[in-house]
């Protein structure tokens, strides 16, 4: 990766090796899960029925057939806005199945965005669910240039509407489809596009096999079974369900998280695996029927999205059964840590060590890479790397930072700091640092003193704009039903583990954190929200 010679050339993305990694692409898996194991079951929702690995073969089959009558070629991009999850997750392989690129539109996405989201890529077809078909109508009328291309349909019937799904056609062989190689295009996961062309997050099925062999190491197999609850439009939710599929395991969905179902699911059709982001954590712990949920099936939970707070990590630790691994890394990859909750026990303040295909460290504004302990920009480069943002050559030269030495690493944006055994630990987010008296402060550090108060539930905290400081610290507070803690008594708790530049000023007592659509707390809205209150 080094290149001295010419420094002012462009920077180059190039993952590290792999040397052991055989390349099997998930169509193929596909294929052999259900010549192998045609009655093991592969979807189902939560309250449906439950699709084998044999139908889901032949299903999967038949509709990338469609997709290449409808003029696929390899590489088109396949847009799909949707929110059935096992038809979603059938669309999803047979797009791939044809050789193409899907696309999972983010719903939480105004409508404008969405229409530049289709139009950023080149296909002949747009894919909906029911509940969506208006909304995908309206985006497609919105622009002469995707205005023509054929509308599939995932679970309804609807004038100018096909259905992706014929049960009546014929199932081809694999000879009749094409060949999935490794630089084949997986996906485009929208990271963002609130203004201005979308930035789109392209994958190939390399990158995507190569992030498997990590969680089958944890155990994720054949017999595991999983249950989601969160969007399939998320990397988060893809982070645990490919490595469940591309094993041949079994998932359960639930279209929208309720804990009391969750509850039943997993002592019902005893569940080995699932994934949660942090909130949805907090919220099953802290239910009512938590203390008698039988979940001693689960052999192994994952975290991601966003850290889990310490005091929760401390409740998994002793309440939790099976492994908790806490996830930490970009969409874009270059980036990948692990945290063992039950093994790295004495390092729950942090997201984990480097994974094993992946090198890690911090730099500072000059670019230098800043020694033990001391916080700066969290870079590093792995052996899953993007193929770039989707026609923004600029944007990705922008992810991307070559150091003194030569190497090319991947910029995250986050803060944090490693310790002398590896440990990363977060610090927040460049844009989200709160500078008071031209001093950096870091949110994590006061959420984290807040949340050490018995009766706060959540915590966020943003910079106010302040004429004599620049900014201040406040505090949006969730309390425990009944709490009687006030605002002066809360600050004085939390700052008293604090040092004196890092004080918090505000706390505002709110309902609920502001949060994006998978449950990251939305700062710029947090911090809308507080000055409303204020």
């Amino acid at each position: 990766m080094t290149d001295l010679a010419d420094p002012d050339a462009p920077l180059e993305i190039r993952p590290l090796d792999l040397p052991d990694h055989v390349f099997e692409s998930l169509p193929a898996r596909v294929r052999r899960h259900a010549a192998e194991r045609p009655d093991a079951p592969a979807l189902g929702e939560s309250g449906g029925p439950v699709i084998t690995w044999g139908e889901t073969g032949a299903i999967v089959a038949r509709a990338a057939a469609k997709l290449i009558a409808c003029g696929l070629k390899r590489g088109d991009v396949i847009p799909v806005l949707a929110n059935a999850p096992v038809e979603y997750t059938l669309a999803y392989l047979a797009g791939l199945t044809a050789a193409g690129c899907v696309a999972p539109l983010p719903v939480m996405a105004a409508d404008d965005t969405l229409v530049r989201m289709v139009a950023d890529g080149e296909g002949p077809v747009m894919i909906a669910s029911a509940d969506y078909r208006e909304r995908a109508e309206a985006i497609l009328a919105a622009d002469p240039a995707i205005a023509g291309r054929r509308k599939l349909a995932l679970d309804f019937e609807a004038p100018g509407w096909e259905p992706l799904f014929d049960a009546s056609a014929p199932t081809p062989a694999a000879s009749e489809l094409p060949e999935i190689g490794p630089d084949d295009l997986f996906n485009i996961i929208y990271s963002s596009g609130t203004t201005g062309v979308p930035k789109g997050i392209v994958h190939d099925h390399m990158l995507r096999t190569r992030q498997w062999p990590r969680m089958h190491a944890r155990g994720v197999a054949a017999d595991s079974r999983m249950i989601l609850s969160t969007p399939l439009y998320s990397n988060t939710t893809l982070a645990g369900l490919l490595p469940l599929l591309a094993a041949g395991g079994f998932v359960r969905y639930q279209r929208k998280f309720d804990a009391v179902d969750w509850f039943r699911i997993v002592a019902e059709e005893k569940i080995t695996n699932t994934m949660l982001v942090p909130v949805l954590v907090q919220r099953l712990m802290t239910h009512p029927d938590f203390a008698a949920a039988d979940i001693s099936s689960l052999r192994l939970t994952t975290c991601t999205s966003s850290p889990l707070a310490p005091t929760i990590k401390k409740r998994m630790l002793d309440e939790w059964p099976g492994a908790v691994m806490e996830l930490y890394g970009l969409t874009e990859g270059g980036i990948s840590t692990t945290l063992d909750l039950k093994i790295d026990a004495g390092k729950w303040a942090s997201v984990g060590q480097a994974a094993g295909n992946a090198e890690l460290m911090v730099m500072d504004e000059d670019c230098n890479v800043l020694p033990v302990g001391e916080v700066g920009e969290v870079i590093g480069r792995s052996a899953t790397v993007m193929r770039g943002y989707h026609g923004r050559p600029d944007l990705t030269q922008k992810a991307l930072v070559r150091l003194k030495n030569g190497e090319v690493y991947f910029r995250t944006g986050d803060l944090g700091r490693i310790d002398e055994d590896g440990f990363l630990f977060l610090a927040g987010r460049k844009k989200d640092m709160i500078i008071s008296g031209g001093f950096n402060i870091y949110a994590t550090d006061l959420e984290e003193a807040l949340h050490t108060h018995p009766e706060v539930v959540e915590a966020g905290v943003a910079g106010a704009p302040d004429e004599e400081w620049g900014e201040i610290p406040w505090a949006g507070v969730v309390l425990r039903p009944g709490a009687t803690v006030t605002e002066a008594e809360l600050i004085a708790h939390a700052n008293a583990r604090l040092g004196k530049l890092q004080r918090i000023k505000r706390v505002f007592f709110i309902d609920v954190l502001p949060r994006n659509a998978i449950e990251k707390v939305d700062k710029p809205n947090l911090l809308k929200l507080l000055l409303s209150l204020a």
